[in-house]
Order: C-alpha cells, then sequence, then structure tokens
C-alpha cells in the first residue's frame, strides 16, 4: 500500500511539474510572439521611413534631371547647328538616365516591399514552429 501511494505521489509530482513547466513554456512563447510583433512592426516602420527617404531621393534626383533636360531643350531651339547636335546628344544620354531612373524607382520599391513581406512570413514559420514544439512536448 505504502508502494502505491509513493508511486501516486511521484506520478501526481510528474505531472505537476510538466504542467508547470508547459505553463511556463506557454508564457515564454507568449513573450516571445508578443517580441516578435513588435519587432515586425518596428521593421514595418523602419521600411516605410526608408522607403520615404529613398523615394525623396529619387524623387530630388528626377526633378534635377527634368529641370537639366528642359534647360537643353531651351539650348537646342537658341544654338547654332554644332551646338545643337552637342545639345541634342546630351538631351539623349538625359532621356536615358531619366528612364533608368524611373525604372530604378519602381523596382526598389517592389524589392522593398517583397524584403519585408519575405522577413514578416519568416517570423511568422518561427512562431509556428515554436507554437508546434510546445505542443508536441
Amino acid at each position: 500500500m505504502k508502494k502505491t501511494v509513493m508511486i501516486f505521489v511521484m506520478a501526481a509530482c510528474t505531472a505537476a511539474c510538466t504542467s508547470r513547466e508547459k505553463n511556463e513554456a506557454a508564457e515564454d512563447l507568449q513573450t516571445v510572439q508578443e517580441e516578435m510583433r513588435e519587432g515586425a512592426e518596428e521593421a514595418r516602420n523602419d521600411f516605410n521611413q526608408m522607403r520615404q527617404e529613398l523615394a525623396s531621393d529619387l524623387e530630388k534626383r528626377k526633378q534635377d534631371l527634368e529641370a537639366e533636360l528642359k534647360e537643353t531643350n531651351e539650348k537646342i531651339k537658341d544654338g547654332s547647328r554644332e551646338e545643337k547636335e552637342k545639345w541634342q546628344a546630351r538631351k539623349n544620354e538625359l532621356d536615358r538616365e531619366l528612364k533608368d531612373l524611373n525604372q530604378k524607382i519602381k523596382n526598389s520599391t517592389k524589392d522593398l516591399k517583397n524584403d519585408l513581406q519575405d522577413m514578416i512570413k519568416d517570423v511568422k514559420e518561427d512562431a509556428e514552429k515554436i507554437r508546434e514544439d510546445l505542443k508536441n512536448n
């Protein structure tokens, strides 16, 4: 009888320890999830700030190119034949730069969005792996 009681008490202690450990693990998971959410929000804010700064820099460069193009067009109108050829070559170069810049603006925004989405996806997958691991243990 004493052995049975001892075994029962030990089993109860083991179950309680396991239950306590599971509760602690669940609380730890909750903390990790909150930290991951905060980290994702911080990354999203950093992304938005970086995107705005990049867009601002690229927009300024675009405005500078467009202003130079306007000046070049005026010089083409008013210049001699030799000057017109020189300024037309410069205009062609500026047109290429402006086209490339517009493509960079489009691609950089798309790339930044994809990077952020990938990071958020990875964080969610990591959280799910931790959750599953805790369920199974």
